[in-house]
C-alpha cells in the first residue's frame, strides 16, 4: 500500500512522536512496508540510558551508614534530582532518537509493567531492561521484568517468604502483566505467590534466589498440581491463549483506538499466540496493514501528556537549557515519567482531558513559543516532580527553536499556500477555519502561523 502525506505522519506519530514537514513529504508515495521496515531497522541499536553511576550509588548507601540526618537529607535530594535527569534525559530520547519505534514501546512497557520507586539506579536499570526487550519477545520480557529488582521491591515480594507470602506480587502478574482481570481464582493468587517465594535481590541490584526461603511444597495452579517454581508459574501464563489476547488488545488501543475491533484484534492474537510472542511481529503486522490506514483510525486518539512533549520538540526541534520547564510541563499535565500513579499505570484516552488540564494542553506552545507566563500551581503528589513542593507559580519557559531552519520547509511565496502546508503537517483531522498569518518576515510568519494551528483543539489528537 502507497501512503500519501497523512497516512505518513499518521505511521509516525503512532509508532513515534511525529516528523518533519519536509521529510513526511519526500516519503509520501512510499509503500507501508518498506517505511516500516526502514523504522523497526532503525530501532535495532539500543540506547540505553547511563545517567547514573552503579559505583556512585553503591558508596552513597556505605556512606549513609554513619551519616546524620542533615546527611542523609542530602543524598535523599540528589535521589530525587538523578530521578529527573533520568526523566529528561529519556524525554529527549523520544523526541530526537532515529530509533523511536524502540522508545514509543518502552513507554507503552513502562506503563504496562508500571513502577515507581525512588531509588534512581534501579530505575534506570529498569528502564534499559525494558528498552532492551522492548521489541524482542514477550515471554523474554516477562521473564526479566518479574526478576527485575526496581519491580520485586516495588511489588514487595522482597519480602515473600515461605512462612508468609506475599500475594502482591503475584497478583499484579496475573492480572496487570498477563491474563487480565477475572481470568484467574484466588486460589491460583495464593498458590503462584508460595512459587514466586525467595525471589529477591542484593544490594548491588543483581536478582538472587533465596533457596531457603522458597516453598518447596505441591501447588496447585491453574487445576494442575506440582511443585511449580516462579520460572514455570510464568510458563503457565505464556501457554494461555488469554495472554497473548490481554496484550494484544491494550497494544491495539495505544496504537490503533481506544474502541477495540473485534475481528482484527482476533487476528492479530491468534497470529502473536502463534509466533510464540514475537512483539516485532506483531507490530509489522499491525502498522503495514491496509486497515490501520483507514479513516476511522486517522487522528482518533488523544495524545498523552509525553506524547504532546515529545511531539512538540520533535516537529520544532526544541531544546532546553534545564531539566526544569520539561519536569513541570508533565506535572502539571499529569504524565511524570518514572512515577505512575499505581500500579495499574495512567489512563488512556478522554482521561486526559480534564478542566485542569486543557487550558494548559491549549496554551502549551505558546509558553514554550512566545514565553507566556502559565497561573498554574503544580500539583504535590509525593513523586519526583515535587522539585516544585511549596513553590509558586513556574515563571517562563525559555527554550531554543530553530525557527529558521523550521521556516525553511515552507518555500512559498504566498502566505496562505503556507500555512495550509502547516496545517496539513500538524493536523491529522479538520479544524474550524481561522486566519493564515501575513507577515512579511517570512521566520516571523511561520512562528506565527505555528503557534496559531498548535494551539488548536485539533492539535490534541493524533
Amino acid at each position: 500500500m502507497k501512503l500519501n502525506q497523512r497516512q505518513v505522519q499518521h505511521l509516525y506519530l503512532r509508532a513515534g512522536f511525529g516528523i518533519s514537514y519536509s521529510m513526511a513529504k519526500k516519503l509520501a508515495g512510499s509503500s507501508a512496508k518498506k517505511l516500516f521496515a526502514n523504522i523497526l531497522s532503525d530501532a535495532q541499536k539500543i540506547e540505553k540510558a547511563q545517567v547514573i553511576n552503579k559505583t556512585e550509588v553503591l558508596n552513597t548507601l556505605m556512606a549513609l551508614k554513619d551519616a546524620t540526618p542533615d546527611e542523609k537529607k542530602a543524598v535523599r535530594k540528589m535521589g530525587r534530582n538523578k530521578l529527573m535527569d533520568l526523566n529528561t534525559w529519556w524525554l529527549g530520547q523520544m523526541a530526537t532518537s532515529q530509533g523511536f519505534l524502540r522508545e514509543k514501546m518502552t513507554f507503552f512497557w513502562h506503563g504496562h509493567f508500571a513502577c515507581n520507586l525512588r531509588r534512581p539506579f534501579l530505575m534506570q536499570q529498569q528502564h534499559n531492561t525494558l528498552k532492551e526487550n522492548a521489541l524482542s519477545n514477550f515471554g523474554e520480557l516477562l521473564y526479566a521484568i518479574s526478576k527485575d529488582p526496581a519491580m520485586l521491591q516495588f511489588l514487595n515480594n522482597q519480602q515473600n517468604r515461605k512462612r508468609s507470602p506475599n500475594e502482591n506480587f503475584a497478583r499484579e502478574v496475573m492480572e496487570l502483566f498477563t491474563l487480565g482481570r477475572g481470568n484467574y481464582t484466588e486460589n491460583d493468587i495464593k498458590e503462584a505467590a508460595r512459587a514466586f517465594t525467595g525471589w529477591g535481590f542484593n544490594k548491588e541490584g543483581q536478582f538472587v534466589f533465596r533457596k531457603r526461603q522458597h516453598d518447596e511444597g505441591q501447588k496447585t495452579i491453574f487445576g494442575t498440581t506440582q511443585n511449580f517454581t516462579g520460572e514455570e508459574v510464568l510458563d503457565l501464563l505464556l501457554e494461555k491463549p488469554q495472554t497473548a489476547r490481554f496484550i494484544t488488545e491494550k497494544l491495539f488501543r495505544f496504537f490503533v483506538s481506544e474502541a477495540i475491533d473485534e475481528q482484527i484484534v482476533m487476528v492479530l492474537t491468534e497470529n502473536f499466540y502463534n509466533s510464540g510472542y514475537d512483539i516485532s511481529k506483531l507490530l509489522t503486522e499491525i502498522f503495514t496493514s491496509d486497515w490501520f490506514y483507514e479513516e476511522r483510525f486517522i487522528g482518533n486518539k488523544i495524545k498523552s501528556p509525553i506524547e504532546l512533549i515529545a511531539g512538540i520538540g520533535k516537529h520544532f526541534s526544541i531544546s532546553f537549557d534545564s531539566n526544569e520547564p520539561l519536569l513541570y510541563m508533565q506535572k502539571v499535565l499529569g504524565q511524570m515519567l518514572l512515577s505512575p500513579p499505581n500500579v495499574a499505570g495512567w489512563p488512556e484516552g478522554k482521561a486526559w482531558i480534564d478542566s485542569s488540564t486543557l487550558m494548559v494542553r491549549l496554551r502549551l506552545t505558546e509558553l514554550i513559543f512566545v514565553g507566556a507566563e502559565l497561573r498554574v500551581k503544580a500539583k504535590e503528589s509525593g513523586d519526583v516532580g515535587d522539585v516544585y513542593k511549596g513553590r509558586g507559580e513556574f515563571k517562563k519557559i525559555t527554550p531554543k527553536i530553530p525557527w529558521e531552519q523550521v521556516s525553511r520547509q515552507f518555500k512559498s511565496k504566498d502566505y496562505e499556500v503556507n500555512f495550509e502546508s502547516m496545517k496539513s503537517w500538524l493536523l491529522q483531522t479538520d479544524s474550524a477555519p481561522i486566519q493564515a498569518s501575513n507577515k512579511r518576515n517570512h521566520v516571523e510568519q511561520i512562528k506565527e502561523n505555528a503557534l496559531r494551528i498548535t494551539q488548536l483543539p485539533e492539535y490534541q489528537l493524533c
